[in-house]
């Protein structure tokens, strides 16, 4: 979290483009636009994406879910919004 932080220090007022697919690194970004064959397909804050239950969020839930089946829940909490 430190690159974040430092990151941010930085950058003052400028634009930065963060690519990744973490949901931890997702969580601290103000603005997220998802990809999706090229075009972006969604946007918005982690929650805002996170509750609308499109592609965004099957990419996040996917992962967690899996964790919770070995018994590792997700930073996300592993639980699905309903659509």
């Amino acid at each position: 979290m430190e690159i974040f932080a430092e990151l941010r220090r930085i950058s003052g007022n400028k634009i930065v483009i963060v690519v990744s697919h973490r949901a931890s690194t997702l969580r601290m970004m103000d603005k997220i636009y998802f990809l999706s064959n090229g075009r972006i397909t969604e946007s918005g804050t982690f929650d805002e994406l996170y509750a609308k239950g499109g592609e965004f969020t099957e990419l996040v839930y996917l992962p967690n879910r899996r964790r919770c089946r070995r018994g590792r829940p997700g930073r996300t909490g592993g639980t699905r919004p309903a659509r």
